[in-house]
């Protein structure tokens, strides 16, 4: 139920900022992500601490806590966020639930050639972060023999050095446009999760200690927010913006594909050959979005008409 809703606040968000700021759209991208990263880090936390003090007990206060904040954040779009127009100025009348050609709108985000070279390429690079970041835990405690702390501290941290990189990512994709960004993001997952395969086979041969910690150190390292905010702008930049919710939300059903079909691949796959498969699998599943990324880049080329927002 919380992914359905999520499902739809993600696009409605990320659609919303860039028509706030349509020059800057790194930017707004950027300061919508950094203020979500803080709430991931706040909330881990605090449930962190709630399960320390109660036990089973605070999960309920948090679910309390949870629909709390979830009320206050509904008064506030509602009070003080102004409609937006396609054309970025404050909307009039509401068209209902509805628009007109809402369907036909859609269809033609679908139909964009660079929407759907940039959905493998997301496919592929989400498929591989959730198919690594779902069995990070085990992979660290269980074959690394590192602590639950060093797992959890690292999780919180990683969320941390997101919130400061979120601005970096913004300025740098203004600047240099979505498509470096987006590349050296893709390179940066490759390159993250080879040195994890490095490191799963230095492990049984040396038991080397500081292996996890090197893991975990890896792990904080936040190159997501270069990912996530490349490639939203480059879907605000090409798309109009009256189908700016259709190709965020396009982008989004295609993250959750990813992060499902990642899981269930890490999953059969660990079960049958171990967890030591897990980063080359990732490093494989990388490795094949950098060169859907490469096509993508081709299509720019030969199109620059098309894609002059990027």
């Amino acid at each position: 139920c919380g992914s359905l809703f999520y499902a739809a606040y993600r696009p409605g968000a990320l659609s919303y900022v860039t028509l706030r700021d349509p020059e800057r759209k790194g930017h707004a991208v950027a300061g919508l992500m950094r203020a979500q990263s803080m709430g991931w880090f706040l909330g881990n936390l605090g449930f962190g601490a709630l399960m320390t003090r109660w036990g089973a007990g605070g999960v309920r206060v948090a679910l309390l806590v949870a629909a709390g904040v979830g009320l206050v954040s509904a008064l506030l779009v509602w009070l003080r966020l102004p409609e937006i127009s396609p054309g970025g100025a404050q909307a009039g009348a509401r068209t209902g639930f509805r628009p007109v050609g809402f369907l036909e709108d859609l269809a033609g985000v679908y139909r964009t050639p660079a929407l759907r070279w940039l959905a493998i390429v997301w496919f592929f690079t989400t498929a591989g972060r959730w198919n690594f970041y779902n069995f990070f835990p085990l992979l660290l405690t269980d074959f690394m023999h590192g602590s639950v702390t060093l797992v959890s501290q690292a999780s919180a941290w990683s969320a941390f050095a997101g919130v400061a990189l979120f601005s970096v990512a913004g300025h740098w994709v203004d600047r240099s446009g979505p498509r470096s960004v987006l590349r050296a993001a893709v390179i940066g997952y490759l390159v993250y999760f080879a040195l994890n395969v490095i490191l799963v086979r230095l492990y049984p041969s040396a038991h080397l200690p500081w292996v996890s910690l090197v893991a975990a150190g890896l792990f904080m390292i936040p190159i997501y927010p270069a990912f996530v905010v490349a490639g939203n702008a480059w879907v605000a930049g090409v798309v109009r913006a009256e189908q700016r919710s259709g190709g965020m939300g396009a982008m989004g059903g295609v993250e959750a594909a990813g992060a499902l079909g990642g899981t269930l691949l890490g999953g059969s796959l660990a079960s049958r050959f171990g967890l030591a498969v897990t980063p080359l699998t990732s490093t494989l599943l990388a490795l094949t979005a950098l060169f859907a990324l490469s096509w993508l880049g081709v299509y720019v080329a030969r199109h620059p008409d098309r894609n002059s927002a990027v």
